[in-house]
């Protein structure tokens, strides 16, 4: 009996109070992760934070994803990520909206040393208007550049950047509803972020158990499917009728090729002016991007024109909107794969049985993948949570593939250039 309970799993579990003495707010914070057999290092890799507060324990208050079934996350998150969630899980939470998302992504998207960045920020630079913005496309203007594409007419504001890696289709819905509201200082705050993205994880939570579409325990991982963002879609007001999801490239040019497909249509009424934006959700792979076509009017000699202009956004902030060419694309790959191998050295050697393995281990496994097994059988190379490195680079030109031909349709289809300038 007692061997019995050694090798049973055991939950973890920390709870402290903690209190805002600017507003008196107070919660408790309760923290857990789970121990097997099987977990090999410590700190395991996910634990699961909770946020409860006096208000979220009212009979009569909406139910709060936090203070129920808790979020989720990674154990290498810093502590400003976590100051995040738990601002954001509060009720009490009522702080003016910062830039500092912003920021910090143009500091990594710097350190990444991607050179189209810079060119790209120092070309917006020179078109901002010194007095205050009053259109959206003037106030989305302001934002900085992660990537630029005269010849296809995409423009790449700098976003705010994932560290959560399962929330990207939330990240993605986010992008979009802050461009067609014209939000630039929501695009560039966490706070705003998790806040709406805490609750419609539990809009969806909630819809999915009520109606038996889905388990609540799908969605509360922050994992979104085209399902779970149509459901968001439909029930926002800002967003139904105004957004289209892709969810592969071949389903996006039929659209676009058949004269009365909603997709078609939507464009059609921001090309003549009727519509001043429509968003996109695009689905590549195992990644949702995000692009939005404006509609702003501009005059000239002939009279009043409407100009469009095409928002593309990639949560991890990886400059993206030029590409179009096979060659664009396949050394866009080998640089994101290869940016990877120094985390994947990192997380590796903190686990005890290859603490102190020599660099030719690593680099064979970094090679080959890590083997993973299920109930005695092997699983696909595919599923592994490190691939081998041949599954990585394919499944990323895929991805990249899909983005180039995503961009390609949408500007093409916009009239901001044609198949010949947008081909190769």
């Amino acid at each position: 009996m007692l061997l019995d309970a050694l090798r049973a799993p055991v939950t973890l579990e920390w709870e402290t109070l903690l209190e805002d003495h600017n507003t008196g707010a107070k919660a408790v914070v309760y923290m857990s992760l789970d121990l097997d057999t099987q977990a090999s290092a410590w700190p395991p890799g996910k634990f699961k934070v909770r946020v409860v507060t006096p208000e979220a324990e009212k009979a009569d208050k909406k139910p709060n994803l936090l203070s129920a079934s808790g979020l989720e996350m990674s154990s290498s998150i810093s502590a400003s990520q976590l100051a995040d969630i738990l601002r954001a899980g509060s009720p009490a939470f009522n702080s003016p909206v910062n830039t500092i998302g912003c920021e910090d992504a143009i500091e990594q998207i710097q350190q990444d040393n991607y050179c189209a960045v810079k060119q790209s920020i120092n070309d917006l630079s020179t078109s901002v208007k010194t007095t205050k913005p009053t259109s959206v496309s003037e106030q989305l203007a302001t934002l900085p550049l992660v990537d630029s594409d005269t010849r296809g007419g995409v423009v790449q504001p700098a976003c705010l950047r994932q560290w959560h890696g399962n929330v990207c289709g939330h990240h993605a819905l986010f992008n979009i509803q802050c461009l067609l509201d014209g939000q630039a200082e929501r695009f560039q705050s966490y706070d705003q972020f998790w806040q709406n993205t805490l609750n419609n994880i539990q809009i969806l939570a909630t819809h999915g158990e009520a109606s038996g579409r889905w388990p609540a325990s799908r969605v509360t991982k922050g994992v979104a499917d085209e399902a779970h963002l149509q459901y968001l879609i439909e029930a926002t007001e800002s967003l139904r009728g105004r957004v289209s999801i892709a969810q592969t490239v071949e389903g996006f040019n039929h659209e676009l090729q058949c004269p009365d497909s909603a997709v078609r249509s939507a464009i059609d009424e921001v090309i003549h002016g009727r519509s001043q934006a429509h968003g996109f959700l695009l689905g590549a792979t195992n990644h949702w991007y995000s692009a939005v076509a404006i509609a702003a009017p501009r005059s000239d000699s002939l009279g009043q024109k409407v100009a469009v202009q095409l928002f593309f956004c990639d949560s991890y902030n990886r400059p993206l909107g030029r590409l179009q060419s096979t060659q664009e694309v396949e050394d866009m790959v080998k640089k994101l794969v290869w940016q990877g191998r120094s985390r994947f050295d990192e997380q590796l050697c903190k686990q005890p049985e290859w603490a102190h393995r020599p660099k030719e281990h690593l680099d064979s496994a970094f090679e080959e993948g890590l083997t993973e097994w299920w109930k005695g059988i092997k699983k696909a190379s595919l599923f592994w949570r490190e691939a081998p490195l041949a599954v990585k680079l394919h499944l990323k030109k895929q991805e990249l593939e899909d983005v180039r031909s995503y961009l390609k349709s949408l500007a093409v289809a916009l009239g901001l250039s044609t198949d010949e300038e947008n081909g190769a």
